[in-house]
């Protein structure tokens, strides 16, 4: 009777510890589906981290080549400016030179182009250029009529002067 109390013993002690060990694999099964759902949702959630990270880099690689191509351009054009600035620099500047003051505000505005012929060797080089350029004068006047009259009076064809053009101000 001991031997079969201790076969008995024994096959309850066996079912308890299977028991045991079965409650064990179950908990490590539930462990392991909790690990594996949170796994697959880091996963997920790095997927998504890593498609807006490549939206992102997209956008920003177009951004640069847009930046790029526009700084390209704006170097061109800047050039182009610092060119264009350096010939109106270099070329002599056009004077405009007036008669009276006063009478601008009351009247239209005329430019007269006047050159010398008769150019002076006693004038300086300066005097001789601006001569024989023409030198553009700006006055009031009613019509390009009044505006010739008040020139030719100012500056004789008997000395030597005379009118290229008269036209209205550009400027203004």
């Amino acid at each position: 009777m001991i031997v079969a109390v201790a076969c008995l013993l024994l096959i309850v002690s066996a079912i308890a510890f299977v028991g045991a060990t079965l409650r064990g694999i179950e908990a490590d099964g539930r462990l392991y589906q909790l690990e594996h759902r949170r796994s697959e949702d880091e996963h997920h959630r790095g997927s998504v981290a890593c498609s807006t990270l490549d939206s992102m880099v997209a956008a920003a690689d177009r951004d640069m080549l847009r930046i790029r191509t526009e700084m390209r351009r704006t170097i061109e054009e800047r050039q182009t400016a610092e060119a264009e600035l350096a010939v109106i620099q270099a070329t002599p500047k056009q004077r405009l030179h007036l008669f009276d003051k006063p009478t601008l505000a009351h009247a239209k505005l005329w430019e007269v182009t006047v050159i010398n012929t008769r150019i002076e060797s006693s004038w300086n080089a300066e005097a001789l250029a601006d001569w024989a350029a023409g030198r553009i004068y700006l006055l009031g006047a009613a019509l390009d009529r009044d505006a010739r009259h008040r020139v030719e009076s100012r500056f004789p064809v008997s000395q030597g002067y005379r009118i290229l053009k008269i036209g209205r101000f550009r400027g203004g």
